[in-house]
This record gives structure tokens, sequence and C-alpha cells, in this order.
């Protein structure tokens, strides 16, 4: 299974990585390096591959994302798209980087799952009135993007934090769940294998009410 993450630098991409899947605390995360390029790891079990890869959000990265598609996004099972929910300076910007995506993915004829996280709605914000404003006005954007889309996406938009795990079962870990359905149903949909923990770590994100 080929899981892609991308978004604009300083999303937030490598740290999700690493508080979820490498269980780095709080010190260790911010002092992390931005990804420059594409970082590859593998995770292996008895019943699949999970192949992850981190692509950093530097401009020059991005140009070659789009101009060389066929290097980062074939055969892709499930985008991640992460976006800074605190820096509104940059929501447009985010925003034409997804559509150039959803583009690149109709040219490429490639319709993986895509989820796309609003990251840094942290506790302490996001009842704030102005924060939620904003918060609102992005993820309007996002769903006009696909709405408007001329091919039809199989989409969840949630808002994210590090600082905030886990809810029990989320949307989006009963998603992808589905995708694997047909392989589970040849076992018992309770026994997780360790690529399988590995995916749901990913996934198990908390999941704030917004509205």
């Amino acid at each position: 299974m080929k899981v892609v993450m991308v978004g604009l630098d300083f999303a937030g991409k490598t740290s999700l990585i690493n508080r979820l899947i490498h269980d780095y605390n709080y010190n260790e995360i911010i002092n992390i390096e931005p990804i420059i390029g594409a970082n590859i790891e593998e995770y292996q079990s008895k019943w699949l591959n999970l192949i992850l890869w981190d692509l950093g959000g530097q401009k020059d990265n991005i140009v070659e994302y789009l101009e060389s598609p066929e290097k980062f996004f074939v055969q892709l099972d499930v985008l991640i798209f992460v976006i800074d929910s605190q820096d509104d300076i940059r929501y447009n910007e985010a925003a034409h980087y997804l559509k150039d995506l959803t583009g690149i993915l109709t040219f490429l004829n490639e319709k993986p799952y895509i989820v796309v996280l609003l990251n840094k709605v942290d506790s302490d914000i996001v009842d704030d009135p102005d924060f939620q404003i904003k918060l609102e006005y992005l993820m309007d954007k996002i769903y006009n993007i696909f709405n408007n889309s001329q091919k039809s996406w199989n989409f969840e938009l949630i808002p994210t934090s590090i600082y905030n795990f886990y809810s029990t079962e989320p949307e989006i870990a009963k998603s992808i769940k589905r995708i694997f359905s047909k392989e589970k149903s040849e076992r018992k949909l309770d026994t997780l294998v360790d690529i399988e923990k590995t995916l749901e770590k990913i996934l198990n994100i908390k999941i704030f009410n917004v509205n």
C-alpha cells in the first residue's frame, strides 16, 4: 500500500509522522529538521506492505512533484494532504497546491483515497471565535475544490493536532478499514497485524468539533 503525505513547508507533516509512528515526545518534535525532497519508509507484515512517502514542501520540491508526477504519484492508494490551519496567509497557496494535485491525479488516472488534515488545530485555540471563522473559511475552500472537480473523489477533511491523541475510532480509521474490506473478509476483523497497527497510528488522531 502506497501512502503519500504532502503539503506546504512548515505544515507539520514530519511532526505528525514522528509523533504518531515513532512516538516522539514534544522536545524531540520541536527539534525536527524539515524534510527536503522525499523521505520514504517501508513497513512490512505478513498481510501487507505499507510504503509511506513524506514529500517535503519547499517550493523547488513542489515544482518537481508537479512537473514529474509519475515519480511520486503513480499506483497511489492514499494521499494525505496536510495544511497548517494557523497560517491563514498561506491558505490560498495550500488550496492551489491541492487543486494542482487533483489535476495531476486525474491526468495520471489515479484515484486514491484523499485525506486532508487541517493541522495545528490545538486545544488552546480551537474554541477561539476568530480561529473558528478562519477554519471554516479554509474548510469551505477545500470542499469547493472537490465539489467543483470534474472527477468524483473519495475524501475526508479532518482537523488535527499533534498534542491531542487518540480518538477511539475516528472516521478516517473506519474509512481505511473499508479500503481493506476485501482482504479483511478472509480473516477476523479484530486481528490487527503490525502493519495495520502502524497505519492506524497514522490515522487515529483527535477529531475536534469545529461547528
